[in-house]
């Protein structure tokens, strides 16, 4: 942390510790048999922890090198280490499937985040930030699996699809869990009692994303079969159909004011909506690639969308009101599944099939942090609502908290 020394960690076993100002080797660490996978500091300096090909993560003195500790439970390739702000906590990433909480201190396991047995296709934060939602796929069906957003604790399992979960959504009130998935049935669950409160059917194909209105007891889907529709989420009666996409419907987002829908489509468009009335309002220039994912801002004055072609991966910001282009980040190596704006509008983040999470300046543009430790696509990102976390889900059956301020 002092920036004076430079950790490396490689396959050959080793990991080395060199002075940052002159590159000259100070001291190897030798421990595990097949070799180190990641290597962090911990925030005080006083301790390094490795992520190992053997499914352990250890720690180190970083002054002696000495063997400090081994933590064990882990059941394959440990790909990402983390210390907590605090230093009080370490997070562990695992080709297993899994997050582990460890105590820093006494290297004692605390939680783990695990259930899904493939990828995770969607998650979201609980309106008061106490709840993680993921949906996916485990043990033959699509589930959404609900976790302790503090501790890592698995709470319960709504194993209600017969396929993968590729869409969840909490109600703004917080009493509704919405998924949506290859089956193309929309289900809702009591968000306190975990009970399934109805099943809302009419899409011919995959839902790949829901959304809540914020005004309004509705909600709105967007489907495989070029469809979007809107439903009441009380009664869970189908209000009417958006057409016009001449192909999947990806992603979709109300603006946080509720007088306009957004939908973005395989077609290479997007499409604005009026969602009270269904009415077409417009349609943005068409892009010269897919159109994967999109997002308000809170003040509903901006749009953000993830568009990817064969040589271009950028998030591009629209003027909700003239259509205009304003800005284009760019820097992703892939396709952009997932935007998020962060909830005070100042931040937004980029999760990619680069197996990246990526934070961008929402003004500026400026890239202001990358964060790697996926080993496959990332397919979600979330901000918690206290705005100090970001959560990502990826295919590769994991979800990932990262401290943002």
């Amino acid at each position: 942390p002092d920036g004076k020394t430079l950790a490396t960690g490689s396959n050959d076993k080793t990991v080395r510790l060199w002075d940052a100002m002159t590159g000259q080797r100070k001291k190897t660490l030798r421990r595990p048999t097949d070799g180190f996978r990641a290597v962090v500091y911990s925030p005080d300096g006083k301790t390094l922890a490795t992520g190992n090909w053997d499914g352990t993560a250890r720690l180190w003195s970083a002054y002696s090198g000495r063997h400090k500790a081994a933590l064990r439970g882990h059941t394959a390739v440990v790909h990402s280490v983390v210390y907590s702000p605090d230093g009080k906590m370490i997070a562990t990433a695992s080709a297993d499937d899994t997050v582990r909480l460890w105590n820093a201190k006494t290297g004692k396991h605390i939680a783990t985040f695990s259930g899904h047995t493939r990828s995770i296709s969607a998650i979201a934060y609980s309106p008061d930030g106490g709840t993680i939602a993921s949906g996916g796929f485990t043990a033959g069906r699509g589930t959404s699996q609900l976790w302790d957003a503090r501790t890592g604790a698995h709470k319960t399992t709504l194993s209600e699809h017969v396929r993968d979960v590729f869409a969840v959504a909490y109600s703004p009130d917080g009493k509704i869990i919405a998924t949506g998935g290859r089956d193309g049935k929309l289900r809702l669950s009591n968000a306190q009692t975990w009970e399934h409160v109805t099943t809302l059917t009419g899409h011919t194909s995959f839902i790949y994303a829901v959304a809540f209105s914020p005004i309004a007891r509705t909600l709105a889907t967007a489907s495989r079969d070029k469809t979007a529709r809107l439903w009441d989420a009380q009664s869970g009666k189908h209000i009417t159909t958006l057409t016009g996409h001449t192909s999947s419907v990806l992603s979709i987002a109300y603006a946080p004011d509720g007088t306009t829908l957004a939908t973005a489509s395989v077609d290479a468009t997007v499409r604005l909506w009026d969602p009270q009335t269904g009415k077409h309002i417009a349609t943005f220039p068409k892009f010269q690639g897919l159109v994967l994912s999109i997002a308000y801002s809170p003040d509903a004055e901006t749009l953000a969308t993830g568009i990817s072609s064969a040589n271009n991966h950028a998030v591009w910001l629209w003027d909700v009101s003239t259509g205009k282009h304003i800005a284009t980040f760019s820097g992703h190596a892939s396709v952009i599944r997932s935007i998020a704006y962060s909830h005070d509008g100042t931040k937004i983040a980029t999760g990619s099939e680069d197996k990246t999470v990526r934070l961008w300046d929402a003004k500026t543009g400026t890239h202001l942090a990358t964060f790697s430790g996926h080993t496959e696509g990332v397919t979600s990102v979330a901000f918690s609502p206290d705005r100090n976390m970001l959560a990502s889900s990826s295919d590769d059956g994991t979800i990932l908290l990262w401290k943002i301020r």
